[in-house]
This record gives structure tokens, C-alpha cells and sequence, in this order.
């Protein structure tokens, strides 16, 4: 009788990245409601929902609205952010810093390994409740490499959830 036997490791790698970024998801959250703050400085720090996607990479672009549903959630602290997409193991985490113009990423999480200490580089601006993200602007690897032919040019709008 044969079976079908799945290779121990890759089931052990699923399990360790499920674990993983359920516990970076807790990790931020409980950061953002521990240092969430209302100061002009710091008025990108919270909780978002992202309502609109566009994405456009040569001659192809996607365009996503949320109808009601988010179509995923970012988390902001004063030194790190986090995202998920809803359905969908897109997500990702790391450190960044933010002058009120541009957000400066560098990815420490990200399902794909590539783009593992990358640093990129997003036009952010806060408008009363949302963000509009486009970008990005810069893009390097954790080798110095140029990683924008690589990356579409987005454009996303996230609200404020209270």
C-alpha cells in the first residue's frame, strides 16, 4: 500500500512561519495600542485598514477596492510596522522611519526571501483619516542592489480603525 508522505521540513517551515507572523500580528498590535499617540508627529501611528489597491508594473495594472471588507491591515508603531492581507499569506514586518513625507522600510519579515532586508522607500502622507502610500520611490536590497525594475508602483489609501 502506498502512501502519500509529506516532507517533515516543509511541513515544519509552514508551521514556523504560521507561528511567526501570528506572533509578529500580536506583537504590533499590542505595541500600537501600548504607544499609540495623537500628536501631529506621530499622526501615522496606529491601526489601518487598507480600502484601495492599485498596482502597476509595466504594462499591467491592478486595481483593488475594499466594498465594505479591508482589504488588509497595517499596524504602525513609532519604530516598526507590520501588514497582513486579508485571505492571503502577503504579509510583512520590520523597522522604518518616517520625516512626514517619506517612509523609509526596511523588511525583516516577508514570505519572500529576496526581499529580506530590503529597503524601500514610499511618498506617505496622513490626511485626517487615511494614508495614502505610492511608491515606492527607492528600492535596495540587503546587498545594495537596485530592486525597482523588480517592483510594481503602488498606490494604496488606508483609513484610521478606532
Amino acid at each position: 500500500m502506498k502512501k502519500n508522505i509529506t516532507c517533515p521540513s516543509e511541513y515544519q517551515y509552514s508551521m514556523q512561519m504560521i507561528k511567526s507572523l501570528k506572533y509578529i500580528l500580536i506583537l504590533g498590535a499590542f505595541l500600537v495600542l501600548a504607544c499609540e499617540g495623537n500628536g501631529r508627529k506621530n499622526s501615522h501611528i496606529g491601526t489601518w485598514e487598507m480600502v484601495y489597491y492599485q498596482s502597476v508594473f509595466g504594462n499591467d495594472t491592478t486595481e483593488m477596492v475594499s466594498n465594505g471588507t479591508p482589504l488588509g491591515i497595517t499596524l504602525l508603531t513609532p519604530t516598526h510596522f507590520s501588514y497582513q492581507w486579508k485571505d492571503s499569506p502577503n504579509s510583512a514586518a520590520g523597522t522604518y522611519t518616517y520625516d512626514g513625507e517619506v517612509i523609509h522600510q526596511e523588511f525583516k519579515y516577508l514570505e519572500t526571501p529576496m526581499f529580506v532586508g530590503a529597503k524601500l522607500s514610499f511618498n506617505m502622507e496622513v490626511r485626517n483619516d487615511s494614508i495614502i502610500f505610492s511608491g515606492p520611490i527607492k528600492a535596495v536590497s540587503s546587498t545594495g542592489a537596485d530592486l525597482m525594475p523588480m517592483v510594481p508602483q503602488l498606490l494604496e489609501i488606508r483609513k484610521r480603525v478606532e
